[in-house]
């Protein structure tokens, strides 16, 4: 099941970004726009997944 990434806010976004394996850049580099753009992209993903489930 996906998890929603409404309430995560951007603090796990960042988390989750720089403690991915390959991360090997700046951990102060992942921004509030990046962030933002991650948490969309992840949202997108979300929503699909949830009709494919029970479209409406």
């Amino acid at each position: 099941m996906a998890v929603n990434p409404a309430p995560a806010g951007l603090r796990d976004p960042h988390r989750q970004v720089t403690e991915l394996e390959d991360f090997d850049d700046d951990p102060a580099k992942p921004n509030e726009a990046k962030l933002e753009a991650i948490q969309m992209a992840w949202y997108e993903e979300w929503k699909d997944a949830r009709e494919r489930v029970s479209p409406l």
